[in-house]
């Protein structure tokens, strides 16, 4: 199993939505995501490798999950984290 870390960076609110900047290392390469228009405050994230895919879990303010995020891992062997199948595009999420 490939090693993964994830790191919360940044937490912010936007209206009223939240944002988690999360800092991934996976395979000794660094990648930033911005996971937005969430509907609770993250203050913790896990991420673990099982088989080809990569999963992050966020966790509230109470300690309860309440979403994940799953990438499959030759979109960051590629360095194809841009997809739109991925995320929100950047202009969409920041737009509120």
């Amino acid at each position: 199993m490939a090693e993964v870390k994830a790191e919360l960076k940044e937490v912010t609110k936007r209206g009223e939505h939240h944002e988690a900047l999360i800092k991934l290392t996976y395979l000794g390469k660094e990648y930033e995501l911005l996971l937005c228009k969430l509907s609770r405050t993250v203050s913790s994230i896990s991420a673990e490798v099982s088989g080809e895919y990569l999963t992050i879990k966020l966790v509230d303010e109470k300690g309860e999950a309440f979403g994940s995020c799953c990438v499959h891992v030759k979109h960051l062997e590629k360095g194809c984290l841009e997809c739109p199948s991925l995320v929100v595009p950047p202009k969409e999420c920041r737009s509120e």
